[in-house]
């Protein structure tokens, strides 16, 4: 199974639209994930999970809070795409889009 990744964090609104069109366009070709925050998105790649096509937001917004009151920065499209450039043997095999409202 090839995974279609994607970066986004409107989780609520932009989410399932995107789930939408892109069930019309792939049929069951990909199985789509949602991450909306750069770090988990770069442990994803690691596993060593079949992507066949990647999306990522630029802007992910400002810092968040965590329950232990201490602030989680999302980070941006491009902190993805410098994970990718600095494994060059691991990927990416696959198309990269990068999208922003910005």
């Amino acid at each position: 199974m090839r995974w279609t990744v994607i970066l986004e964090d409107d989780l609520e609104v932009r989410t399932p639209a995107m789930r939408l069109v892109l069930s019309e366009l792939l049929g069951g070709l990909s199985t789509v994930k949602f991450f909306d925050a750069a770090p988990p998105l770069v442990a994803f790649l690691g596993s060593g999970e079949a992507v066949g096509l990647m999306s990522l937001d630029h802007d992910l917004g400002p810092t968040r809070p965590q329950t232990d009151g201490t602030r989680f920065d999302p980070g941006i499209g491009m902190w993805v795409v410098d994970e990718l450039v600095e494994r060059p043997s691991a990927g990416p095999r696959w198309p990269v889009l990068v999208h922003s409202a910005n």
